[in-house]
């Protein structure tokens, strides 16, 4: 059977009409096309060209000229498509739509239809069919004659089809839409600059940090669409403060003085803002409150270097002697918050009290064994910042020699009395007296000698050394002088009394010097010593987690006022402690392992132990006092030790300098670690590189160096 040629007629159909004429003249909007006759649609031909009509719907303009129609006769194609025979032909009226002239090429004597897929060709004859009948109405004026060629397709066309039958229409034929008129165009609202949310940030900033990010700015279009947001620094001093384009990230520059500025305000605003529309009812630009902190950076000032006071040897306990002071420009309490402590008074520190708050300087016992001597004093003030900052300053105390008022210095001295004269039995008395006596308590009768008959006249006086009135002397019915306490005597405070008495009767006067020592008993508890820079009142050690037994952890130390074996201390750990059994102490306080670590953290899966520790007095009679402090011992590893190596210094040296080591480290930790001395290495004929926790290399120039290991425990307080 030889190959279809149905595709191929649309093709020859539109391929046989002429080309447009080509005119000087300017070619209109659409090209105009000679009149033609209109053909009936075929059907299996119309439904193929609907189908390429819809896979190249761009292929045919939506509007073309509008063409001449022409009727002809309805094709009967009941035998061919199985439909039921029309019983009257009708004819229809087609307009044809056309497509660009482009798509038509010139023909050819050689090629009719243009361009003609391969696969179109055929070289079958056409079949015999009847002549086609073709009958045009309303045809235009301009309408021509189809050339010969147009003639020779229309007849193949009515061999193939018959006369009865209608040609197919053209594959795209479409109706043009109406022509409709277009709205007027609204006027476009302009859009509105970026707003943010929230519009006002408060943060705070510690001063002197510098390159931080102290927040970030966030920026939306009202609208809530997309488009391009750039921050920018609207108010605000550019060398401290920076905002990130992008991001809108406000990083602080330079550092931040508290006591210049404590508050200090910037405003963000976006770029778009200065071109384009704002509502003043919207937040355009955000406003950035920064609050800045005041830290401990200024170390305390005394108003002077060094202070002097002359104190009279005969001067009383509890007077002032001085006072010293100092300013810190810190501008927050307690970084500007001075407390002041006597360092260092030559080995007599007992004798002077500086009060911690105000600084004032007293005399704490009597100095007059050290007339014509000068005592320096070694006062600290200190901030109570963390961590604290301190400076010193120097007192010199001058203490000034007086001549003694009991005997005139005309007058001359003599142990034996005069004969005639009023006179008291002995120049020097000495007598002594508990601390446990309560008052009034009679320590001591002077004799008087050559008294007056009538001894009601008779008059004792204390002239001088009765410090805060202890004691008082008093006639008794004999005429002697009675010497008794008059207030509870604290041998803690004040140990020995020199007492100037005088007698009187009449116009004769006598003199006598009374020294009363008070005598210790067992009345004051041993008191804990906490040797911490951040005055902890509980102990806190730290232990290896890989520690063997007997390890030394801590040692506590507590102090008793009394004297002799009233002072002895004992201690002990207390047996209804959990942890206690775990530990032991010695009787200087050395609190040390009793088994290994890895043994006890076998069984107790613990981090830290907790246990009181008791201390006891040693009194020869009487009751013993005792008390306890609390200890709280971490497990450590690794993590919790860091080094320090010091250079051109050897073990006692740096043993004297502890304090000031944890001083120096201080500011680098917070005030709930603790600071202590695990172990101290020295090391000789050093290499050129020593490593450090295994991880690290650090050369020496040294020939000697300690190893200063450090464990940070956190504070187990409530």
């Amino acid at each position: 059977m030889p190959p279809s040629t149905k595709n191929q007629v649309p093709q020859q159909i539109f391929s046989s009409f002429p080309a447009p004429v080509q005119t000087s003249a300017p070619e209109p909007e659409f090209p105009q096309f000679p009149t033609f006759p209109t053909l009936s649609p075929h059907p299996q031909i119309d439904e193929e060209t609907e189908e390429e009509e819809t896979e190249n719907p761009e292929e045919y303009p939506d509007t073309v000229p509008t063409v001449p129609t022409a009727t002809v006769p309805q094709p009967d194609y009941s035998e061919e498509y199985g439909q039921e025979a029309s019983s009257t032909s009708s004819t229809t009226q087609v307009q044809g739509v056309w497509s660009e002239i482009s798509e038509f090429p010139e023909t050819t004597e050689t090629d009719t239809f243009g361009t003609v897929p391969p696969d179109t060709e055929s070289t079958a004859p056409a079949p015999e069919t009847p002549d086609l009948a073709l009958e045009t109405t309303e045809m235009p004026e301009n309408h021509t004659e189809p050339s010969t060629e147009n003639a020779e397709i229309e007849n193949s066309w009515q061999e193939e089809f018959g006369t009865s039958q209608e040609l197919p229409s053209h594959p795209t034929t479409k109706m043009a839409p109406p022509v409709t008129q277009a709205p007027p165009p609204q006027p476009v609202q302009k859009r509105l600059a970026p707003v943010f949310k929230p519009s006002q940030i408060t943060v705070q900033i510690d001063e002197n940090e510098s390159q931080v990010e102290i927040t970030k700015a966030h920026a939306t279009y009202p609208d809530g669409l997309s488009g391009t947001i750039t921050y920018v620094l609207h108010k605000g001093d550019p060398s401290l403060f920076s905002v990130s384009s992008y991001s809108g990230s406000i990083n602080l520059l330079r550092a931040l003085d508290a006591e210049a500025n404590s508050t200090v305000t910037i405003q963000v605003s976006t770029s778009e803002a200065q071109t384009m529309e704002m509502d003043p009812k919207l937040a355009h630009f955000v406003s950035i409150t920064i609050n800045v902190a005041d830290k401990n950076d200024w170390i305390p000032n005394f108003e002077s270097g060094s202070y002097e006071f002359d104190v009279k040897e005969d001067t009383l306990p509890g007077t002032i002697v001085g006072q010293v002071n100092a300013f810190d420009q810190d501008r927050d309490d307690p970084n500007n918050r001075i407390r002041y402590r006597l360092l260092s008074a030559g080995g007599l520190e007992a004798h002077f009290n500086v009060n911690a708050e105000s600084g004032l300087i007293t005399l704490a016992r009597p100095i007059d064994a050290f007339a014509g001597e000068k005592i320096t004093l070694r006062i600290e003030g200190a901030d109570s910042g963390m961590p604290p900052l301190s400076s010193t300053t120097t007192v010199l105390i001058n203490v000034v020699a007086t001549s003694s008022h009991l005997i005139p210095d005309a007058s001359p001295v003599s142990n034996t009395p005069n004969e005639g004269e009023l006179q008291f039995s002995l120049r020097n008395y000495t007598a002594s007296v508990s601390e446990a006596v309560r008052p009034p308590h009679l320590v001591q009768v002077l004799s008087v000698m050559n008294k007056p008959t009538d001894t009601r006249f008779i008059i004792c006086n204390i002239v001088s050394g009765n410090y805060r009135g202890a004691f008082g002397v008093t006639a008794g019915n004999d005429g002697n002088c009675e010497l008794r306490t008059q207030m509870e005597l604290d041998r803690e405070t004040v140990e020995r009394y020199l007492l100037n008495v005088t007698v009187t009767a009449g116009t004769q006067t006598d003199y006598a010097l009374v020294s009363i020592t008070v005598l210790d008993v067992n009345d004051n508890v041993p008191r804990f010593v906490y040797d911490s820079d951040l005055g902890l009142t509980t102990y806190f050690g730290a232990v290896s987690s890989v520690a063997n037994a007997f390890t030394r952890v801590l040692t506590v130390k507590a102090e008793d006022a009394d004297l002799g074996n009233s002072s002895l201390v004992n201690y002990a750990l207390d047996p209804l402690s959990a942890h206690s059994k775990y530990f032991s102490i010695s009787p200087f306080g050395e609190i040390s392992t009793k088994q290994s670590m890895s043994t006890i953290l076998s069984r107790n899966r613990l981090q830290f132990f907790e246990f009181r520790v008791s201390a006891c007095d040693s009194p020869i009679s009487g009751q013993q006092l005792c008390s306890k402090a609390d200890v709280v011992v971490n497990v450590i590893g690794s993590t919790n030790r860091f080094k320090m190596i010091i250079y051109g210094l050897n073990p006692q040296q740096l043993k004297k300098h502890e304090k000031d080591l944890v001083k120096s480290i201080r500011q680098f930790t917070g005030s709930c670690n603790l600071l202590t001395i695990e172990k101290m290495i020295e090391h000789t004929a050093i290499e050129n590189q020593v490593s450090v926790h295994g991880s690290k290399s650090f050369g020496f120039r040294s020939e000697t160096c300690f190893e200063i290991f450090r464990n940070v425990q956190i504070c187990f307080l409530a």
